[in-house]
Order: C-alpha cells, then sequence, then structure tokens
C-alpha cells in the first residue's frame, strides 16, 4: 500500500466509516473506493476530491492528503522538482521586491598579510568567515585604474555565507565584481538520495545570476556515479583573486591564505584550464544589444523554437508592433541601447512563433485592460496605452488564440506566494531563456542548456497545465471576449 491509500483507510477509519457503508451513504462507487484504499489502483482527482467532501477533516489534512495524491500520481522526483521550481521561481520575486538593504561594510582589522609573507592559517569557522568577508571587502575598495575584482570559486552553493557576503558588499559599490563559480553537477540526479541535487544548485544560483552589480557566471562538471567525497580531501576548497589564494577546508573550519604573486599566477591559469573543460550552467549576456543578437543568432531563423512560456505580463514582443512600441518608449536612450534594427529582428522572430503554451497571471491581464500598462517595471521606461491600443492588441491577442496559435493559460494570483518579475521560455533545442526585469534597466538575458534541468523545467510546465486552478485556453478565450465588448 501507498502513503495515499494508507492515508485514505486512516480518515475513513477515523470517521468511522467502512468502504461499504461510505459508498452507500454519499453515492460512490464502491469498487474505486475499494482499490483506492487498498492501493491497488489511483482513481482521478475528482473522486478523491469528492472523498475529502464526505469526510470531517481539516483543511490542512486534505491539503496533505492531496500532496500524497500526486506524489503517488506522478512520483516523488517529479513532485520535489515541481515543488523546487516553484520555490526557485518565488524566490527571484522576492529579491525582486526586495529593498536591498544589507548590513553596513564591515570594519577592517590589520589583520591582512603582507605581500610575499609567509602562509597564513585561520582555525576555526567564525575566523575562517572573518577572512572571507575582509578579503571581499578589500577587493571591493581597489582603485577603478587596476580594474573590476576577479574572483574564481569552487565554493558551494550550499556555503551560502559567501556568496552573501559578495552579494552585501558589492551592491553599493561602485564596481561590478567578476565572479568565475565552477560547480559539480551529477550525470543521472536520480541515482542521488537528493535527486534534486541538480535544481537545487540551480536555485541557489540563480539569485547571483539575477543580481545587475555581479557579473555572475557559472560552469559546471560533471560527477559520476556518485558525488565526491569532500571529507576526505585536504583543502577541496579555494578562492582565487587577483592578489591572494584561500584554500578551505570541507568543513570551512580551516583556511590557508598565500599571497605570492607567482602562486597566484599558477592557481589562476590552472583554473582557467580547468574552465576551458566545464561547460556554462548559465551563459549570461553583458548587455542588452548582446542579449538580443544572442537570442535571435539562437534561434537561427527557426519557426516554432518556443514550446512553453512564462510571462509576467503580456508579451511586448509578440502581441505588440514595432511602432507602437517605439511611440511609447519614454526616452530615446533605449533605442540608443537597444538598436533599432535588432529590436525589429526580434519582433519578426516572435511573430513568427506559433503553437506557444504561454503562462500569464491573471491579474497582469486584467492590469493591462484597465491601465495600459504592462507591469510596474515595464512602466519605467514605457508609457501607458491608451484604451483604442489596449483593444487592438486585445484583438490580436482574441485572434491568435481562437486560431489555436497560442495556448494562453491564466494564473490565480495565490498561486505564487510573490509575483516575479520575470519571463522564462523552454525551447525545443533543450534550453530554457530567463529574461529578469530589473529597475533601471529593460532586461538581463540568461540561457541554461543543461539536460535534466532542462527536463525538469520541460515537467513543471507540463504539469501546471493540467492544475484543476489554473484557467484554460478555451476560459481565457472567453475572459478576452469580456473584455472586448
Amino acid at each position: 500500500m501507498s502513503n495515499f491509500s494508507q492515508k485514505c483507510k486512516q480518515l475513513l477509519t477515523e470517521n468511522g466509516a467502512s468502504v461499504y457503508h461510505f459508498s452507500n451513504i454519499y453515492h460512490m462507487d464502491r469498487t474505486t473506493l475499494q482499490r483506492m484504499v487498498t492501493g491497488k489502483r489511483l482513481p482521478g482527482k475528482e473522486f478523491v476530491t469528492e472523498f475529502c467532501s464526505h469526510l470531517r477533516m481539516t483543511p490542512f489534512e486534505e491539503e496533505s492528503l492531496l500532496e500524497l495524491y500526486e506524489i503517488e500520481r506522478i512520483g516523488t522526483s517529479r513532485y520535489k522538482n515541481r515543488l523546487l521550481i516553484k520555490e526557485t521561481i518565488e524566490y527571484i520575486g522576492n529579491l525582486q521586491q526586495q529593498e536591498h538593504i544589507f548590513p553596513s561594510p564591515l570594519v577592517l582589522k590589520d589583520t591582512m598579510t603582507s605581500p610575499y609573507a609567509d602562509p597564513v592559517f585561520t582555525k576555526g569557522n567564525v575566523d575562517t568567515f572573518h577572512y572571507l568577508s575582509e578579503v571581499i571587502t578589500r577587493e571591493s575598495f581597489r582603485s577603478p585604474d587596476t580594474g573590476n575584482p576577479v574572483f574564481y570559486t569552487n565554493i558551494p552553493t550550499s556555503c551560502t555565507a559567501f556568496l552573501t557576503e559578495l552579494k552585501r558588499v558589492f551592491f553599493n559599490s561602485s564596481m561590478t565584481a567578476r565572479i568565475e563559480h565552477l560547480l559539480t553537477l551529477h550525470k543521472n540526479p536520480e541515482q542521488l538520495a537528493d535527486s534534486s541535487y541538480n535544481l537545487n544548485m540551480l536555485k541557489e544560483v540563480l539569485p547571483f545570476a539575477i543580481q545587475p552589480h555581479l557579473g555572475y557566471s557559472a560552469y559546471y562538471l560533471y560527477s559520476g556515479s556518485e558525488l565526491p567525497d569532500v571529507a576526505s580531501c585536504l583543502w577541496p576548497y579555494y578562492l582565487i583573486t587577483t592578489t591572494q589564494v584561500i584554500l578551505l577546508s570541507a568543513d570551512y573550519n580551516r583556511a590557508v591564505i598565500y599571497t605570492n604573486p607567482e602562486l597566484v599566477r599558477h592557481y589562476t591559469e590552472e583554473f582557467q584550464l580547468t574552465l576551458k573543460k566545464s561547460m556554462p550552467l548559465i551563459y549570461q549576456a553583458e548587455n542588452v544589444c548582446d542579449a538580443v543578437s544572442f537570442f535571435i543568432n539562437s534561434l537561427n531563423g527557426k519557426k516554432d523554437t518556443v514550446l512553453y512560456t512564462y510571462d509576467s505580463c503580456l508579451c511586448l514582443l509578440r502581441l505588440f508592433d514595432f511602432s507602437l512600441i517605439k511611440s511609447h518608449f519614454k526616452s530615446d536612450l533605449i533605442l540608443q541601447i537597444i538598436k533599432e534594427g535588432i529590436l525589429k529582428d526580434l519582433i519578426v522572430q516572435y511573430h513568427q512563433e506559433n503553437n506557444i503554451h504561454a503562462f500569464l497571471p491573471l491579474s497582469a491581464l486584467k492590469h493591462f485592460y484597465e491601465t495600459g500598462e504592462l507591469s510596474a517595471k515595464y512602466s519605467e521606461f514605457l508609457h501607458p496605452f491608451s484604451i483604442p491600443e489596449r483593444k487592438k492588441v486585445l484583438e490580436k491577442l482574441y485572434q491568435l488564440c481562437v486560431n489555436g496559435e497560442y495556448f494562453l493559460y491564466l494564473l490565480p494570483d495565490t498561486y505564487f506566494s510573490c509575483q516575479p518579475q520575470i519571463n522564462f521560455e523552454i525551447h525545443n533545442d533543450s534550453t530554457i531563456s530567463m529574461l529578469p526585469l530589473n529597475s533601471g534597466t529593460i532586461f538581463s538575458f540568461f540561457q541554461i542548456s543543461e539536460s535534466s534541468i532542462y527536463d525538469a523545467f520541460f515537467d513543471y510546465f507540463t504539469g501546471l497545465g493540467e492544475r484543476s486552478d489554473v484557467i484554460k485556453p478555451e476560459q481565457t478565450i472567453k475572459i478576452i471576449k469580456k473584455y472586448l465588448d
């Protein structure tokens, strides 16, 4: 028997009922009920929902039972992955809404080693992290003439204190740090006790990739059948700057610091050689123009490459003409950042995409209808659209949906605990594109092509369309028609 069927049997017993009496009283199919509580066959969700409605149970108990049902229906790994992806998207939304208030900068002490000194050793977790913090802070004080700070590291994402310190220090800095992070992913995470290992890794690094003040790049190597046992290694982790090499023990309780320039140079060269053997986990464009160019080139003129999208607002490139977009820019500076020809090419490419299954918050559609604004972020550089312009856009959306070229699902406002200002695209070439909207910029751009992560995101969006609380395309058409009337 599964956990789900055992729980169903327990609830029946607690309610003082048997399968025979329960099915007779509430007119439920006895055979289906018997097979459900014995674990012989899983019924449809409607049957389980009706079963719950006739039991004396709290909302929490009903939610727990439906969770067990979903785990039984799709499997533990897929359920965990879907939940983790949702949490990751919500986490991005939370970061975007934070006011970014960080503690005061660290007060530096004269504990740093002088040039060419013998190696320095730290002992204890507090001492080690204090030294790391000093290194990061001092790098932020470098003269602009010497270039932006550079950090090469393989410190795992589970060491959140290190990455958080980087974000804290450089958020208010005039300099942008360049961080190259080498990670270890598993070829088949299903073999691990944590089947979401690769997804967890992505969840940890994405918040740092979307920070505009951190020039963060992540790379990965695959491990074999098992993850490396770092506990048996003397100094498994490292941080390399332009002036120092810091080697860390597996438990972060000890570190050894070298400042000899020759040693630093050799470590830097070895790291760069290792990067050549690795693959980029996240491609990050350096500017908006490069992002658009890279995206167009990746599509390579092909049609119908986008399978799923999540849009935080109506798709600007799919539903709006170039002339309409251009007329609403608040400043010509935007067209200096994005060359006009490139923007036109991108709009043309999107207008060729068909059969897209798109997900949009219901509130975003309503907000555009009522105000002419796409979102708060877009309003920073786009004037609101007039009522006739809104009608024109909604008519185009309606026609695309009716013709079966655009399948629009509307998410309830309660689905995400925090609405993220980010667009996701799942492509048919096993890549994921992400376009987070940041204050003061149009967007940044990331692309992920690791296969296990792609498979998990594809499954997530497939499952999202099956949820009972998500408005399906047929009903969406009726809502748009109501707006037009």
